[in-house]
Order: structure tokens, then sequence, then C-alpha cells
């Protein structure tokens, strides 16, 4: 980087520390005059585009898949006491098959689900720096989300709890269904397993039940790791490159609205530039997305059950190449469920895509803890950094 670069990220993460939750006067004016200021500074005059959303996905859906799981299982659990082996298999095979789709449903972040109950409006806010060598062969997005929130339940409880609880109605659905088939084909009558079913419940209850009495709320969150450090980084890589642009490639700094309610902003960013547009094809679109980045590097390396598949074909060993060659260490996690990032709403419709986010600090988020004193100015530096040159290496093949 340019020692002539003054833009100063730290300064960003003090300057935001206010709530922003979506809808708020602090998001919608105080935080959008903030960045049209800095985008100016850094002699880009920003694009403000609508983002429509609605706190159907993030707090309604869950709730309902919550009760449906609940029900379906005592339903079983009864079926199971009175020995109505058909009417139960019957009956779990299709609630399964329901919560699956359900869970997969929310996976893909459809426009449905962004914009269902009642719609509310707030901004993406970007510029874009064009291909300097004609036309451009690859579009490089640099990803960020302005809004905060704080929750009835830390983070880190209610990931914890929706994929216990998940994987413990999964393990309740396929005993039952094993229990049924035996009883089909005329094995013994008993209550063992039901009573085993009744321990399985037992456990469940508190994951369930966190699932059901947490829901966003503005709180005391500042919104300084999540997201303050993330704008810092997209900012700081534009005023690296709109002094040294890459001759075949756009590239877009993007500040996405509501991600926080369903990632609303990146879903209407795609469908606006990708989907609709046709700026943006998938299959020559790369994507940083920033979020949760202090006390160290770290992404998403893995996803999915049952041991996880890679997150990426590519981005993720070039990112963490570089970070190792710069002797900068970089964590990695694997996520089982829930795509809860801007970053999956691209990787879901086919770019690739790198998530940097330190689960490390994931005790903070989203409570009175997220405040500056926990973000580091080094962090910031190195992910821009190793950004830098993997942008060149990009630029290179």
């Amino acid at each position: 980087m340019s020692s002539k670069e003054t833009f100063d990220m730290m300064q960003l993460v003090h300057d935001l520390a206010f709530t922003r939750l979506s809808g708020t006067p602090n998001d919608e004016v105080k935080c959008k005059e903030y960045l049209v200021g800095k985008f100016k500074s850094l002699g880009q005059e920003p694009v403000i585009e609508p983002v429509p959303w609605s706190s159907f996905s993030t707090n309604v859906l869950i709730k309902l898949v919550v009760l449906i799981i609940f029900i379906g299982l005592v339903i079983g659990l009864l079926l199971e006491w009175f020995h109505q082996a058909w009417a139960n298999l019957i009956f779990i095979v299709v609630l399964l098959a329901a919560v699956v789709f359900a869970v997969s449903s929310q996976q893909s972040k459809t426009d449905s689900f962004a914009t269902m109950g009642k719609v509310r409006q707030t901004y993406n806010i970007f510029a874009k720096l064009p291909a300097t060598a004609g036309g451009a062969t690859r579009d490089i997005l640099f990803v960020a989300h302005h809004d905060s929130k704080s929750q009835v339940v830390v983070t880190l409880v209610r990931t914890v709890s929706y994929v216990l609880g998940f994987l413990i109605s999964l393990a309740m659905g396929f005993t039952i269904i094993i229990s049924s088939i035996v009883k089909i084909a005329g094995g013994p009558l008993s209550h063992d397993v039901f009573w085993a079913l009744v321990v399985l419940m037992c456990c469940n209850l508190p994951f369930l039940g966190v699932l059901l009495v947490n829901k966003t709320i503005e709180g005391k969150s500042l919104g300084s790791l999540d997201n303050a450090t993330g704008m810092a980084i997209v900012l700081k890589l534009l005023e690296h490159f709109g002094k040294a642009p890459v001759p075949d490639a756009s590239l877009w700094f993007l500040i996405t609205g509501a991600e926080e309610w369903g990632m609303s902003g990146a879903i209407e960013f795609w469908r606006k530039h990708a989907t609709e547009g046709k700026e943006l094809d998938p299959a020559r679109t790369y994507v940083f997305n920033y979020d949760m980045v202090a006390q160290g590097l770290s992404h998403i390396a893995k996803f999915g059950l049952p041991t996880g598949k890679p997150y990426n074909k590519r981005l993720n060993a070039l990112f963490t190449g570089v970070a190792k060659e710069m002797g900068i260490h970089m964590g990695g996690l694997w996520l089982p469920m829930l795509g809860t990032t801007d970053g999956w709403i691209f990787r879901v419709h086919g770019a690739e895509t790198i998530d940097v986010i330190n689960e490390r600090t994931a005790k903070y988020t989203h409570s009175g803890r997220d405040v500056p004193a926990i973000c580091d100015e080094k962090t910031l530096q190195d992910a821009v950094r190793v950004t830098v040159e993997v942008v060149k290496r990009l630029e290179a093949d």
C-alpha cells in the first residue's frame, strides 16, 4: 500500500460507534450521511439504491419452523406411545421433509422471504471503479454491511441452539421412523423407544426454547466489530484502488443494508445488478466479504454437514497462502449450517466468494460488548494488505 494513503480505519470505527438498527434515524440518516461524506472524500460520488426488507425471515420464520418441529415431535411421541406405527411413519417422514425444505429455503435466502410481511426500506451504497484497459474481463466486489443489531440471546448461544436443536430433532425423527418400521415388520411392541425419545426431547427443549424467545432488537450494540470493521476495510480498499486501479477488472465497493434482517441488501444488489441487470456474471465475479474483522484474521473454510465441504474453489487457498507468505496467521472455521453473512448470498448465486470473518469474536456481537475497544488497527491493516496482494495475483492470472 502507498505511504500516501491517509484514510484512518480505526477513526471510522470510533466515528460510527452508535446503534445502527435498520429503519432507525441512526442508520437511515446519520450513518448514511457519514458514509456519503467518506465516499466523496475518497474522490467517489456514491450510488445509493433502495433496499426493501422485513423482519419476517429473522424474527418470525425461525419461530414458525421451531414451533412446527416442537408440535410435530410431540405428536410423534404420542403416536409412538400408542404404537400407531403406520400413522407415525407417514407423519414423521412428511414432517422431516417439510422441515428440511424450510431450512433449505431459508438457506437460499429467496426474495420472497426477504420481503415477506411488513416491508420497510433501507439502502445500499456503493462506488464502482471501471476497468482501465477497455472492457472488463471480471468483476471484483468488496462488501460489508452498515446496519447493526442486538439480540435477546447472544450470537454464540443462538448458533449452538440452532445447530444442536436441529440435529437432535433429526435424530428423534429418524428414531421414530426406525421404530415404526420395526413395528410394521412385526417386531415387539415396547415403550423403551418412547422413553429414549422423551430423554432426547428433554435435552432438546432448552435449544428450542432459546430459538423461540430470541429476537432482534436495537439494544446497546455499537456495531463496532459487527460491522464498522468491514466498512473501514472496504473504504480503505477504495482509497488504495482509486490510486492503483486494476486494468482488466471492474471494482465494486459495496456497503449493504439490512444484512441483519436476512441479508436483504445483498439480495437486492444481486437481483438488480446480476439477475435482472446482467452487469454481473457469477462465472467471472469474485467477492470479498468482510464481517467481524478483529483480533486476528479468519475465514469460513468449510460449510455444511456432516463434515463440511470447501466454501469456495480458489479464493480461500489464495487468501490463506498470501497471508502465510506475509507472516500473518489465518484461521479457518467450519460452518455446519446457517449462511448468515452477505457473502452467502453471492456464494449461493455462484460467485467465487470469501468470507473474512473471525468467529472467535462472536461472543461480543449483537450485545453491549461490541464496542471500539475490541477492534484493532493491525487486523484491519492485515486484511487490506492480503486483499490487495490477492487481487494482484488474480490480475496476473
